[in-house]
C-alpha cells in the first residue's frame, strides 16, 4: 500500500464522516484539500 493509498484512504473516511456529521463538512473539506496537495507533493 502506498502512501497516496493510504491518504486516499483517509479521504474517504471523512467523507462517509461528512454524512455522519454535517457540523464537520467545513473542516472535512479543508482537510481533503491538505490531503491533495500532500498527494501531490509525494506523488512528484
Amino acid at each position: 500500500m502506498t502512501l497516496k493509498d493510504k491518504l486516499l484512504n483517509v479521504v474517504d473516511k471523512f467523507r462517509i464522516e461528512q454524512k455522519i456529521d454535517t457540523k464537520n463538512v467545513e473542516r472535512a473539506k479543508r482537510l481533503q484539500e491538505a490531503m491533495k496537495q500532500a498527494a501531490k507533493t509525494v506523488t512528484k
